[in-house]
């Protein structure tokens, strides 16, 4: 009995472990699809035109953290508890919570796109395609988290890679065909969601039931669970999307585009980060195992330095290399932004090697250090960082952003240190030997 459980335990793993690189396969497709767009996009537009798309995309991502906060967290947290019937009720008033949401955000943006006023225009004729495209990302994300609140991997993550490779197809034609603007590149993006996100509901519509008294106390519910990841949603983005619309206002449209590049360029290690962070978390988890205050420290120091040693090579060759790379990849308008690119490839090796800090703040249940962090790296940037870009410009908005990021890392670790150091004395001394 004991051989045959250990079998399907191993079974058991086994599977987890390929779906979850299905998962991780799918979002790194994706990231590596959107990094190809906007590369693509930058070569045959001007800096004007790309930093149009740049602070499209940046209000999109905004946007999905609302989305994400109010429905997605919370139906991926409450609907694996629940019976059949009652999960396909709480699934029916999501996806009505999706579309009311959508219908919300739609509205002013196809308003905005008639009103000029303290709008640059060509950023307003943007905005419809904006908010078609944020939309179809709703649904297609929503869809797609519903398939997998249903341990159904394969069958959100297929669809998602064949839209994401026909959306990076259709991108690639357009570019050849000398047709790419930031319209038609969320025209694509909306397009491939939008059959995306249809197909996935059309084939789990059977697990679909909206009732419309529920839809209140299901919304209730959901903002019980969402409203710390709603606040943690705003303080992120004004702390890392923030820098593009201060450059606009506060600078001018070529330093957004130059901004947007190296930040996708220093991004780049994005997948490998969400990956390692997938697989680094159940481990700090059982780590932490009745209050193991001293194994989780020793875990989290070795998350840290196994993300340093791949993130700090590719922060020397990255900044080293950058000019190359970026005339390389974006076409020789971008040559020049040597350290702004080392700078934003500072802040993202910060960014990375600090996640498993993070996450044991998470396994010990204290989410509202990482809260707090948050809110310190938005005032940061955007006290620090309007002061520095009204000054020193691009440069000054490279400085504002390590310095936001490298303020939330060390909050973050004085927090973990402060409360595990607290634990330990608390807890009885282990004499086992693994855990000294």
């Amino acid at each position: 009995m004991v051989l045959e459980r250990r079998l399907w335990e191993a079974v058991f793993a086994r599977r987890a472990l390929r779906q979850a690189a299905a998962v991780l396969i799918d979002q790194g497709f994706l990231s590596l699809a959107s990094f190809a767009t906007g590369a693509l996009l930058a070569r045959v537009t001007d800096k004007e035109g790309y930093s149009m798309y740049v602070l499209g995309l940046s209000l999109v991502l905004i946007l999905q953290g609302l989305h994400r906060a109010l429905v997605g967290v919370p139906f991926t947290v409450h609907a694996p508890a629940l019976a059949e019937q009652e999960r396909n009720t709480y699934q029916g008033s999501a996806l009505a919570h999706t579309i009311i949401l959508g219908a919300i955000v739609l509205l002013p943006l196809l308003m905005a796109g008639t009103i000029h006023d303290g709008v640059q225009p060509a950023l307003a004729r943007l905005f419809p395609w904006v908010g078609i495209v944020t939309v179809a990302l709703f649904l297609r994300e929503f869809a797609r988290g519903a398939l997998l609140a249903r341990l159904q991997f394969w069958a959100g993550v297929s669809v998602s890679m064949v839209a994401t490779f026909i959306q990076l197809a259709l991108t690639a034609w357009l570019f050849a065909r000398h047709a790419l603007t930031p319209a038609s590149t969320f025209a694509v993006m909306a397009a491939t969601s939008a059959v995306a996100g249809a197909y996935m509901f059309w084939a789990d519509q059977s697990h679909v039931t909206v009732i419309f008294a529920r839809l209140w106390p299901d919304f209730v519910r959901s903002l019980t669970t969402g409203k710390w990841v709603l606040i943690d949603a705003f303080a992120y983005m004004a702390a890392s999307q923030a820098y593009p619309w201060l450059l606009l206002y506060l600078a001018d449209a070529r330093s957004v585009a130059a901004f947007g590049v190296c930040s996708a360029f220093a991004g780049l290690t994005g997948p490998l980060v969400r990956g390692a962070g997938s697989y680094i978390h159940p481990r700090l988890v059982h780590g932490y195992k009745g209050g193991n205050a001293s194994n989780l420290l020793r875990l989290v120091r070795l998350a840290v330095l196994a993300l340093t040693i791949p993130l700090v090579a590719w922060l020397l060759t990255g900044g080293l290399l950058s000019d190359y790379l970026l005339s390389l990849i974006y076409g020789n308008s971008y040559s020049g932004y040597a350290l702004l690119a080392t700078l934003l490839l500072m802040r993202a090796a910060i960014e990375g090697v600090s996640t498993p800090v993070s996450q044991a703040l998470q396994t010990v249940q204290r989410a509202d250090a990482v809260t707090v962090s948050l809110l310190l790296g938005a005032v940061v940037s955007l006290a620090l960082g309007s002061i520095l870009v009204i000054h020193v410009g691009l440069t000054g908005a490279g400085v504002a952003a390590v310095a936001s990021s490298a303020l939330t890392a060390l909050w973050r670790w004085l927090m973990l240190r402060k409360l595990l150091h607290a634990a330990a004395e608390r807890r009885p001394y282990s004499t086992d030997p693994k855990y000294p």
